[in-house]
Protein backbone atom coordinates (compact mmCIF):
# COMPACT_ATOMS: atom_id res chain seq x y z
CA UNK A 1 0.00 0.00 0.00
CA UNK A 2 1.20 3.49 -0.95
CA UNK A 3 1.57 6.53 1.82
CA UNK A 4 0.38 9.49 1.16
CA UNK A 5 3.50 11.05 2.53
CA UNK A 6 5.46 9.73 -0.03
CA UNK A 7 2.63 10.83 -3.03
CA UNK A 8 2.72 13.94 -1.46
CA UNK A 9 6.73 14.37 -1.88
CA UNK A 10 6.52 13.21 -5.39
CA UNK A 11 3.22 15.68 -6.06
CA UNK A 12 5.90 18.41 -5.24
CA UNK A 13 8.16 16.93 -7.14
CA UNK A 14 6.01 17.23 -10.08
CA UNK A 15 4.68 19.94 -9.95
CA UNK A 16 7.36 21.87 -9.30
CA UNK A 17 9.74 20.41 -11.71
CA UNK A 18 12.63 19.93 -9.00
CA UNK A 19 13.43 17.97 -6.29
CA UNK A 20 16.00 20.42 -4.66
CA UNK A 21 12.65 23.07 -4.96
CA UNK A 22 10.47 20.08 -3.51
CA UNK A 23 13.02 19.99 -0.74
CA UNK A 24 13.02 23.80 -0.32
CA UNK A 25 9.03 23.55 -0.17
CA UNK A 26 8.30 20.95 2.35
CA UNK A 27 11.26 21.78 4.35
CA UNK A 28 13.25 18.70 4.02
CA UNK A 29 16.28 17.95 2.15
CA UNK A 30 17.04 16.49 -1.71
CA UNK A 31 17.70 13.06 -0.10
CA UNK A 32 15.02 12.73 2.00
CA UNK A 33 12.45 13.42 -0.89
CA UNK A 34 14.36 11.44 -3.47
CA UNK A 35 14.36 8.59 -0.91
CA UNK A 36 11.05 8.78 -0.20
CA UNK A 37 10.12 8.48 -4.09
CA UNK A 38 12.06 5.67 -4.38
CA UNK A 39 10.20 3.51 -1.83
CA UNK A 40 6.85 4.73 -3.71
CA UNK A 41 8.30 4.01 -6.82
CA UNK A 42 8.91 0.17 -5.21
CA UNK A 43 5.29 -0.12 -3.69
CA UNK A 44 4.11 1.16 -7.17
CA UNK A 45 6.30 -1.42 -9.21
CA UNK A 46 7.05 1.28 -11.67
CA UNK A 47 9.86 4.25 -12.16
CA UNK A 48 7.89 7.18 -12.29
CA UNK A 49 11.24 9.88 -12.43
CA UNK A 50 14.09 9.52 -14.86
CA UNK A 51 16.72 11.98 -15.69
CA UNK A 52 16.77 14.40 -18.35
CA UNK A 53 20.40 16.29 -19.33
CA UNK A 54 21.14 17.82 -15.62
CA UNK A 55 17.14 17.74 -14.53
CA UNK A 56 14.49 15.08 -14.42
CA UNK A 57 11.52 14.44 -16.43
CA UNK A 58 8.20 12.16 -15.36
CA UNK A 59 8.02 8.87 -17.03
CA UNK A 60 4.08 8.02 -18.43
CA UNK A 61 3.58 6.22 -15.30
CA UNK A 62 4.90 9.34 -13.61
CA UNK A 63 2.31 11.37 -15.62
CA UNK A 64 -0.77 9.14 -14.51
CA UNK A 65 0.53 9.43 -10.63
CA UNK A 66 0.77 12.95 -10.57
CA UNK A 67 -2.82 12.87 -12.41
CA UNK A 68 -4.20 11.18 -9.71
CA UNK A 69 -2.30 13.29 -7.11
CA UNK A 70 -3.75 16.84 -8.37
CA UNK A 71 -6.73 15.08 -7.83
CA UNK A 72 -5.98 13.40 -4.52
CA UNK A 73 -4.66 16.81 -2.69
CA UNK A 74 -7.19 19.05 -4.40
CA UNK A 75 -10.24 16.81 -2.62
CA UNK A 76 -8.47 17.50 0.72
CA UNK A 77 -8.58 21.10 0.17
CA UNK A 78 -11.87 21.06 -0.95
CA UNK A 79 -12.64 18.99 2.51
CA UNK A 80 -11.07 21.83 4.43
CA UNK A 81 -13.00 24.63 2.60
CA UNK A 82 -16.44 22.55 2.99
CA UNK A 83 -15.92 21.90 7.05
CA UNK A 84 -14.63 25.59 7.57
CA UNK A 85 -17.96 26.22 5.51
CA UNK A 86 -20.01 24.02 7.58
CA UNK A 87 -19.11 25.21 10.81
CA UNK A 88 -18.70 29.23 10.19
CA UNK A 89 -15.22 29.41 12.05
CA UNK A 90 -12.62 32.44 10.88
CA UNK A 91 -9.65 30.21 9.83
CA UNK A 92 -10.07 29.49 6.81
CA UNK A 93 -7.34 31.51 4.49
CA UNK A 94 -7.89 32.85 1.40
CA UNK A 95 -4.26 33.63 0.18
CA UNK A 96 -4.81 35.96 -2.63
CA UNK A 97 -2.32 37.37 -4.77
CA UNK A 98 -2.45 41.21 -6.60
CA UNK A 99 0.00 42.65 -9.42
CA UNK A 100 1.51 45.32 -7.78
CA UNK A 101 0.52 48.05 -10.60
CA UNK A 102 -3.53 46.69 -9.88
CA UNK A 103 -4.79 50.85 -8.63
CA UNK A 104 -5.65 50.23 -5.33
CA UNK A 105 -9.08 51.72 -5.69
CA UNK A 106 -9.85 49.28 -8.09
CA UNK A 107 -8.06 46.54 -5.68
CA UNK A 108 -10.40 47.79 -3.08
CA UNK A 109 -13.26 47.13 -5.14
CA UNK A 110 -12.11 43.45 -6.50
CA UNK A 111 -11.84 42.29 -2.46
CA UNK A 112 -15.22 43.90 -1.99
CA UNK A 113 -17.26 40.40 -1.87
CA UNK A 114 -14.40 38.23 -0.53
CA UNK A 115 -14.47 41.01 2.59
CA UNK A 116 -18.30 40.37 2.83
CA UNK A 117 -17.45 36.82 3.80
CA UNK A 118 -15.76 37.87 7.16
CA UNK A 119 -15.15 36.17 9.55
CA UNK A 120 -15.66 33.27 7.89
CA UNK A 121 -12.71 33.89 5.72
CA UNK A 122 -9.37 35.30 6.67
CA UNK A 123 -7.67 37.27 3.93
CA UNK A 124 -4.55 37.82 3.18
CA UNK A 125 -3.10 39.99 -0.18
CA UNK A 126 0.34 39.74 -1.74
CA UNK A 127 1.55 41.91 -3.85
CA UNK A 128 4.33 41.21 -6.10
CA UNK A 129 5.49 41.48 -9.85
CA UNK A 130 3.51 38.83 -12.10
CA UNK A 131 6.53 36.47 -12.01
CA UNK A 132 7.04 35.93 -8.41
CA UNK A 133 2.92 35.67 -8.33
CA UNK A 134 2.68 32.65 -10.60
CA UNK A 135 5.80 31.35 -9.60
CA UNK A 136 3.50 31.03 -5.65
CA UNK A 137 0.74 30.15 -7.49
CA UNK A 138 1.82 27.44 -9.39
CA UNK A 139 3.60 26.46 -5.99
CA UNK A 140 0.28 26.32 -4.30
CA UNK A 141 1.23 29.38 -2.42
CA UNK A 142 -1.64 31.17 -3.75
CA UNK A 143 -5.20 30.12 -3.92
CA UNK A 144 -6.13 32.47 -6.75
CA UNK A 145 -3.90 35.62 -7.92
CA UNK A 146 -5.63 39.04 -9.75
CA UNK A 147 -3.76 40.43 -12.88
CA UNK A 148 -4.20 42.67 -15.85
CA UNK A 149 -3.79 40.13 -18.40
CA UNK A 150 -4.31 36.08 -19.20
CA UNK A 151 -1.38 33.99 -17.94
CA UNK A 152 1.61 33.40 -20.09
CA UNK A 153 1.02 30.27 -23.06
CA UNK A 154 3.21 28.17 -21.48
CA UNK A 155 1.19 28.38 -18.02
CA UNK A 156 -2.57 28.31 -19.50
CA UNK A 157 -3.20 24.74 -19.25
CA UNK A 158 -2.70 24.49 -15.74
CA UNK A 159 -4.82 27.66 -14.89
CA UNK A 160 -8.21 28.80 -14.53
CA UNK A 161 -8.71 32.34 -16.17
CA UNK A 162 -11.77 34.50 -15.85
CA UNK A 163 -12.28 38.07 -16.69
CA UNK A 164 -13.38 40.00 -13.49
CA UNK A 165 -13.63 43.97 -15.20
CA UNK A 166 -12.61 45.52 -17.78
CA UNK A 167 -12.95 49.42 -18.34
CA UNK A 168 -11.51 52.13 -20.85
CA UNK A 169 -8.27 53.85 -19.52
CA UNK A 170 -8.58 57.53 -18.22
CA UNK A 171 -6.46 60.02 -17.56
CA UNK A 172 -6.53 61.99 -13.90
CA UNK A 173 -4.40 64.93 -12.61
CA UNK A 174 -4.58 67.64 -10.16
CA UNK A 175 -7.54 70.21 -10.50
CA UNK A 176 -4.93 72.78 -11.63
CA UNK A 177 -3.47 70.69 -14.53
CA UNK A 178 -5.22 71.04 -17.36
CA UNK A 179 -4.36 69.84 -21.49
CA UNK A 180 -5.37 71.55 -24.65
CA UNK A 181 -7.17 69.73 -27.65
CA UNK A 182 -8.02 66.26 -28.16
CA UNK A 183 -6.53 63.20 -26.71
CA UNK A 184 -4.08 61.73 -27.08
CA UNK A 185 -2.46 64.40 -28.87
CA UNK A 186 -2.76 67.20 -26.07
CA UNK A 187 -0.08 64.69 -24.33
CA UNK A 188 2.86 65.76 -26.61
CA UNK A 189 5.17 66.90 -23.66
CA UNK A 190 2.78 66.83 -20.97
CA UNK A 191 4.14 65.76 -17.22
CA UNK A 192 3.23 61.92 -17.71
CA UNK A 193 3.55 59.33 -14.78
CA UNK A 194 3.63 55.93 -16.30
CA UNK A 195 3.11 52.65 -15.10
CA UNK A 196 5.95 50.29 -14.57
CA UNK A 197 7.48 47.80 -17.21
CA UNK A 198 5.13 44.76 -15.97
CA UNK A 199 2.19 46.67 -16.33
CA UNK A 200 0.28 45.78 -19.91
CA UNK A 201 -0.89 48.92 -19.87
CA UNK A 202 2.49 50.86 -20.05
CA UNK A 203 2.77 48.72 -23.59
CA UNK A 204 -0.76 49.89 -24.62
CA UNK A 205 0.07 53.77 -24.11
CA UNK A 206 3.06 53.52 -25.65
CA UNK A 207 2.12 51.62 -28.65
CA UNK A 208 -0.79 54.70 -29.19
CA UNK A 209 1.81 57.83 -28.65
CA UNK A 210 3.78 56.01 -31.41
CA UNK A 211 1.20 55.64 -33.34
CA UNK A 212 0.04 59.31 -33.30
CA UNK A 213 3.34 60.57 -32.73
CA UNK A 214 3.29 62.06 -29.23
CA UNK A 215 6.07 62.43 -26.79
CA UNK A 216 4.91 62.85 -23.24
CA UNK A 217 7.68 64.19 -20.87
CA UNK A 218 8.17 61.26 -18.95
CA UNK A 219 8.29 61.82 -15.09
CA UNK A 220 8.91 58.71 -14.11
CA UNK A 221 7.92 54.71 -13.91
CA UNK A 222 6.33 53.55 -11.06
CA UNK A 223 4.91 49.82 -10.04
CA UNK A 224 3.03 51.18 -6.87
CA UNK A 225 -0.52 52.91 -8.57
CA UNK A 226 -0.90 54.06 -5.07
CA UNK A 227 2.52 55.98 -5.12
CA UNK A 228 1.33 57.37 -8.74
CA UNK A 229 -1.53 58.94 -7.42
CA UNK A 230 -0.01 60.81 -4.58
CA UNK A 231 2.37 61.94 -6.98
CA UNK A 232 -0.08 63.25 -9.13
CA UNK A 233 -2.43 64.93 -6.30
CA UNK A 234 1.41 66.47 -5.57
CA UNK A 235 1.11 68.05 -8.78
CA UNK A 236 3.49 66.20 -10.25
CA UNK A 237 1.72 64.91 -13.24
CA UNK A 238 -0.99 62.54 -15.19
CA UNK A 239 -1.51 59.40 -14.34
CA UNK A 240 -3.76 56.68 -16.04
CA UNK A 241 -6.44 54.76 -14.00
CA UNK A 242 -9.40 52.70 -15.28
CA UNK A 243 -12.19 55.13 -15.83
CA UNK A 244 -14.35 52.69 -14.22
CA UNK A 245 -12.54 54.73 -11.17
CA UNK A 246 -13.57 58.35 -11.91
CA UNK A 247 -15.85 58.38 -8.79
CA UNK A 248 -13.61 57.29 -6.60
CA UNK A 249 -10.37 59.27 -7.46
CA UNK A 250 -12.04 62.21 -7.73
CA UNK A 251 -14.40 62.83 -4.73
CA UNK A 252 -12.09 64.84 -2.84
CA UNK A 253 -11.77 67.22 -5.71
CA UNK A 254 -8.03 66.86 -5.30
CA UNK A 255 -7.94 64.75 -8.92
CA UNK A 256 -10.19 65.55 -12.15
CA UNK A 257 -10.59 63.31 -15.03
CA UNK A 258 -9.20 64.38 -18.02
CA UNK A 259 -10.51 62.12 -20.54
CA UNK A 260 -10.67 58.38 -21.82
CA UNK A 261 -8.78 56.75 -24.23
CA UNK A 262 -11.07 54.91 -26.43
CA UNK A 263 -8.26 52.68 -28.18
CA UNK A 264 -7.53 51.39 -24.95
CA UNK A 265 -9.59 49.01 -22.74
CA UNK A 266 -8.34 47.40 -19.54
CA UNK A 267 -9.00 44.18 -18.63
CA UNK A 268 -8.30 42.40 -15.25
CA UNK A 269 -8.60 38.19 -14.75
CA UNK A 270 -8.59 36.08 -12.06
CA UNK A 271 -6.18 32.97 -12.08
CA UNK A 272 -6.31 30.04 -10.09
CA UNK A 273 -5.23 26.79 -10.32
CA UNK A 274 -8.20 24.22 -11.05
CA UNK A 275 -7.82 21.84 -7.81
CA UNK A 276 -8.68 25.34 -6.15
CA UNK A 277 -11.02 26.96 -8.44
CA UNK A 278 -13.64 25.82 -5.38
CA UNK A 279 -12.43 27.54 -2.32
CA UNK A 280 -14.98 29.88 -1.39
CA UNK A 281 -13.35 33.46 -1.91
CA UNK A 282 -12.54 32.54 -5.07
CA UNK A 283 -16.14 31.52 -5.68
CA UNK A 284 -17.34 34.47 -4.19
CA UNK A 285 -15.11 36.99 -6.78
CA UNK A 286 -16.82 34.97 -9.80
CA UNK A 287 -19.65 35.15 -8.35
CA UNK A 288 -19.92 38.83 -8.00
CA UNK A 289 -17.96 39.78 -11.60
CA UNK A 290 -18.10 37.10 -13.17
CA UNK A 291 -21.43 35.49 -12.62
CA UNK A 292 -21.57 33.65 -16.58
CA UNK A 293 -17.93 32.14 -16.06
CA UNK A 294 -17.17 34.12 -19.10
CA UNK A 295 -14.99 31.73 -22.00
CA UNK A 296 -11.24 31.70 -21.25
CA UNK A 297 -9.20 34.74 -23.20
CA UNK A 298 -6.70 34.15 -25.61
CA UNK A 299 -3.05 33.38 -24.12
CA UNK A 300 -0.59 35.70 -23.57
CA UNK A 301 2.54 35.51 -25.55
CA UNK A 302 5.33 33.01 -24.45
CA UNK A 303 7.88 35.94 -24.18
CA UNK A 304 6.12 36.70 -20.62
CA UNK A 305 8.95 36.79 -17.68
CA UNK A 306 8.09 33.66 -15.49
CA UNK A 307 10.47 32.18 -13.27
CA UNK A 308 12.34 28.88 -14.63
CA UNK A 309 12.35 26.06 -11.53
CA UNK A 310 15.77 25.33 -11.76
CA UNK A 311 16.46 21.49 -11.43
CA UNK A 312 19.25 19.87 -8.94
Amino acid sequence: MISLKQLHHFWLVGRTGSIQRAAETSGLTPQTISGQIGVLEGALGRRLLRRKGRGIELTEAGKIALRYAERIFGLTEELEAALAHADERPSLPYRLGLLDIVPKSLAALLLEPVLEHRPRLRLSVAEEPLPRLLSELMLGRLDALIADGPPPTQLGHKLQCRLLIESQLALYARADLSLTGPLPQSLDAAPLLLPGEHSATRLALLQLFDEHHVTPHIVGEFDDSALMRTLAENGAGIFPAPAILEPTLCESGVLRCLGSLPDITEHYYLLTLERKRHHPGTQALLHRFAPDHQPEPPLASSDSEVPSVPHP
